[in-house]
């Protein structure tokens, strides 16, 4: 999977929030994107192997797995530093 840059910005907010709510993951790209479409992409990349979900009653905490850890390393190395 190529991630673009949205995703890329939900794996960096993940990677830098490790155990943060969902939410609180996307919540900065509200403005570009609706709640619905954000939510979509966490679970793209949870089950593209990006994200770790734990699903408790009422919140979704969510972490960056050792593959995207990876990912984003290598985008930081090829001088692809997006915010």
């Amino acid at each position: 999977m190529q991630l673009d840059k949205i995703d890329i910005r939900i794996v960096k907010r993940a990677v830098k929030n490790p155990g943060a709510h969902q939410r609180e993951i996307y919540r900065p790209l509200l403005d570009e994107r609706s709640e619905y479409f954000l939510h979509k992409r966490i679970k793209c990349l949870e089950i593209c192997g990006f994200l770790k979900l734990r699903k408790n009653t009422g919140t979704v905490q969510c972490w960056a797995t050792q593959k995207a850890i990876r990912h984003i390393s290598k985008i930081k190395t090829e001088g692809d530093l997006l915010e």
